[in-house]
């Protein structure tokens, strides 16, 4: 008898050897995919080019997240995550009228044209000819193609006086041309009048700058190699440009933020670092605010 118990006792933990101590259920199995599949449709969501459509694969991506909570937690959260799960699925579905009911236009343009700017906020990548397209959102149709060029400075291309007295031109994506070939710009247009081409005229604007980086371009000195015998500072301006400067707008968080010291402006830190901005795009970033309010 007791060599029978000790026996079965050896041949039971030799089972339990041979058995894998934790073999996760089904259900957790389930969770695990589940959460991995939420972690690369957020890395997808995060890495894909802009679009007017982000705001709604981010809020279609924090409805699967609540319903995934609702899911795996039990109780009373169970309940919070549900109702959760249910405003933001009206804010899915509100986004997705929005958007076809606006119809906002759509612009492809050539990877590195739009980069971050270290000084100014964004800009070109690097030189070259970036291809830019716009469609309009309704019926499809080209608005324009056409073609930038972008010098080693990370301006746009104006023929003109290689070197000798300059003529800098500043602003926005009226200035720079935005939608018109190299030879219809603002700045060639005044390099073709005057005569024999005598002056380097630069065109330094960009789609969506304002006066902050007009001043911050000068603050810094960031064209001490172009503008080595100035002559003339040009920058168009527009009502609209009060909006950029004081951060109001959805699209200039990276931009330069000044603040009113003594009278004068001086430079503080990037719109994206005051709480107030961060908070103001948050709410008027999506087509829902444009449509409805």
């Amino acid at each position: 008898m007791m060599a029978l118990s000790r026996g079965t006792s050896t041949g039971n933990a030799r089972d339990r050897h041979l058995r894998p101590r934790y073999m996760p259920s089904p259900g957790t199995i389930a969770q695990i995919i589940g959460l991995l599949i939420l972690c690369a449709a957020g890395l997808f969501v995060s890495r894909v080019p802009w679009s007017h459509w982000d705001r709604f694969y981010e809020l279609a991506l924090g409805f699967a997240a609540a319903v995934f909570a609702a899911v795996v937690v039990g109780g009373r959260l169970r309940d919070a995550f549900i109702v959760v799960a249910s405003v933001v699925l009206c804010l899915v579905v509100a986004e997705a009228y929005a958007l076809v009911a606006s119809a906002p236009a759509i612009e492809i343009s050539t990877p590195g044209y739009l980069s971050p700017h270290p000084v100014l906020g964004w800009g070109p990548g690097h030189p070259g000819v970036f291809h830019d397209r716009k469609l309009d959102g309704k019926t499809g149709s080209v608005i324009y193609d056409v073609d930038y060029t972008i010098d080693e400075y990370r301006n746009r291309q104006v023929i003109s006086a290689p070197s000798g007295p300059s003529v800098a031109f500043f602003g926005d994506s009226m200035t720079f041309g935005q939608g018109v070939p190299d030879a219809e710009t603002l700045p060639q247009a005044f390099a073709d009048a005057t005569a024999g081409y005598r002056l380097r005229v630069l065109n330094l604007a960009f789609p969506g700058y304002g006066p902050q980086q007009f001043l911050r371009a000068l603050e810094t000195d960031m064209f001490r190699d172009l503008l080595t015998e100035p002559r003339l500072f040009v920058f168009p301006t527009a009502p609209w440009h009060a909006e950029r400067s004081a951060c109001m707008s959805t699209f200039v968080l990276s931009a330069p933020r000044y603040v009113m010291v003594d009278g004068r402006p001086a430079y503080k830190d990037e719109c994206v670092d005051h709480w107030l901005v961060r908070l103001r795009y948050l709410l008027t970033r999506t087509a829902i605010y444009s449509v409805f309010f």
